[in-house]
């Protein structure tokens, strides 16, 4: 492929996410009015998936024993309602960007909020009871009288520091620790170490150091957005799993446990060897080879992008357990700890530029380094995941 079609084809690629990417990170979060109280079974599930899925913040918890919240919800009800038996607790609003989505009472499955957000420009209400849809509310003067309900409770209680929710949310410095435990094991695993290095080695020789230093930045910074890309794709699937399936996130710490115990066998026993398949890892070394030889930054840019996905299995161990420990945060905070995790993912190889451009590190000393210390770094890898896989357990369980 030639230096101008894979730019273009990079280019396509990104004008493709783009949309995907302003959509995740410009949309309002939701806002999620429960009437209900302390000792409502059906309250505390619905407020606890709410939390893991979209994070305390998007919550706020009425008591009906407050005679001021059970007026408002006698009147909610008697507005939405013409049933000739009494809803179960919770009644619950759903807002989006201040305006009235859905009203519901009972229990209500998580796939209903799905469903429900999945479409936030409409003209009517939702109606449901216990998760099932029983009409549609298109009197606009009726939601307006809702809205002025709900959002009126809502302004009373916007300047009050703590609600009556449940906190499931954990506090940050008890995620800090775990997101850069799991960071610094990615970063260390020898997959994309090792074709950064071959790229930047190949680049000097052929073109000099500064012109290198560019393709080895493009490779790195592609990186970077690539995989905090597919950090929020994760980040939504997982959330929505560990919403019904909360032991999901100890299941990933086991099996980070098992994978960090086999890669400090095989560290130990055998020399490293890719996890990749051998057409695909011949075809990776065939593309590094031709882009590091013509030190193409575009293809470097590319190259990058292919490697995000195809090198997942690399490292989708540690990325899972963080995208798990950060799932009931709301979503500026996972933004936050994403961009701090790839930030530590790709600083070894940002010191690998410094240490070439700044303190004159020779190439020979490089091609050395990789030849003797990628079992140490298969090692050191193996054992973070290890206590990776093991923070996460005792994460979930505390």
């Amino acid at each position: 492929m030639t230096k101008g079609r894979l730019l273009i084809s990079s280019a396509i690629i990104l004008l493709l996410l783009t949309p995907a990417i302003l959509n995740v990170l410009l949309d309002p979060e939701p806002l999620f009015l429960v009437y209900g109280t302390e000792e409502c079974p059906n309250c505390r599930k619905i407020l606890k998936e709410l939390s893991e899925i979209y994070g305390n913040d998007t919550i706020l918890f009425l008591d009906l024993k407050e005679k001021k919240n059970l007026d408002r919800a006698l009147q909610i009800l008697d507005l939405v309602y013409d049933v000739g038996k009494t809803p179960d607790t919770p009644l619950i609003g759903v807002f989006w960007n201040n305006s009235l989505l859905a009203v519901t009472v009972g229990y209500t499955p998580v796939n209903f909020w799905f469903e429900v957000l999945n479409d936030t420009i409409r003209e009517s209400v939702l109606i449901a009871w216990e998760g099932k849809v029983i009409g549609n509310l298109t009197n606009k003067e009726t939601i307006s009288a809702l809205e002025n309900l709900f959002m009126g409770v809502q302004k009373e209680n916007e300047t009050q520091s703590t609600t009556t929710v449940e906190k499931t949310e954990k506090p940050l410095g008890e995620i800090l620790p775990g997101v850069i435990l799991a960071a610094a094991a990615d970063s260390v695993n020898p997959c994309v170490f090792s074709i950064f290095l071959v790229l930047t080695i190949l680049s000097v020789q052929s073109v000099g150091k500064k012109r290198g230093t560019w393709v080895g930045l493009a490779f790195i910074l592609t990186i970077y957005l690539s995989y905090f890309l597919l950090g929020l794709g994760l980040r939504t699937i997982l959330s929505r799993l560990l919403a019904s399936y909360s032991w999901i996130l100890v299941l990933i710490g086991a099996v980070a446990i098992a994978l960090g115990g086999y890669e400090v066998f095989s560290a130990i026993a055998s020399p490293f060897k890719s996890i990749l398949p051998g057409s695909l890892k011949r075809i990776t070394a065939e593309k590094v080879e031709e882009i590091g030889t013509r030190a193409s930054i575009a293809g470097a840019f590319g190259l990058g992008i292919l490697l995000s996905f195809t090198l997942l299995p690399c490292s989708w161990g540690p990325y899972l357990v963080t995208v798990g420990l950060i799932a009931g945060l709301p979503f500026g905070k996972q933004v936050m700890f994403l961009l701090l995790y790839n930030f530590v993912f790709i600083l070894p190889l940002a010191l690998v530029l410094l240490a070439i451009n700044l303190f004159g590190v020779r190439l020979r000393a490089l091609k050395y380094w990789r030849g003797t210390k990628f079992p140490l770094m298969k090692l050191v890898a193996g054992i973070l995941l290890v206590l990776v896989g093991v923070y996460a357990i005792l994460h979930q369980i505390a």
